[in-house]
């Protein structure tokens, strides 16, 4: 015989079996179990408009005569206390990856898996966008990917 329970993450259950055999005996036996926590939430990105471009960041790029914004990201349920890397899409088509050819990550997730950045015109270490754009940021942390999308930034 099998029984099977489903009670819930993080509880513990008691059973007692006693069994009777044809002349009468009884022999009874007692257990418990405790189930495990809830798994962890998927890892999310989100992505926001940020901080205006200034023009020294702008040169050569499709911002060089309109108004480009920063793109803020927040991460979050990733592996904690590692290395970020993020690759930042524009209309479908990859334009950044952090870290890169001759430079190595610029963030980290804290202990919680979390990570998130604001770039402005003085730490410059992020990507930036014309306004209309579908703008997507995928970040990646200990072999965990997802995706953030602004369609209409």
């Amino acid at each position: 015989m099998s029984v099977s329970y489903n009670g819930g993450y993080n509880q513990t259950e008691s059973v007692t079996v006693t069994v009777t055999d044809s002349c009468g005996l009884r022999s009874s036996s007692s257990g418990q179990a405790t189930s495990g926590p809830p798994p962890p939430p998927p890892a999310a990105v989100a992505v926001s408009r940020g901080a205006l471009v200034s023009a020294k960041w702008t040169f050569g790029s499709s911002c060089q005569n309109i108004n480009c914004y920063w793109i803020n990201v927040t991460a979050t349920s990733f592996p904690a206390n590692q290395s970020v890397t993020f690759t930042c899409y524009q209309s479908g088509g990859a334009y950044w990856t952090n870290p890169g050819s001759g430079y190595g990550a610029w963030y980290s997730t804290n202990s919680s898996g979390t990570a998130s950045w604001a770039p402005n015109n003085s730490t410059a270490a992020g990507c930036f966008s014309a306004p209309g754009f579908s703008i997507t940021v995928t970040v990646t942390v200990g072999g965990i990917s997802a995706s953030g999308n602004d369609p209409s930034f």
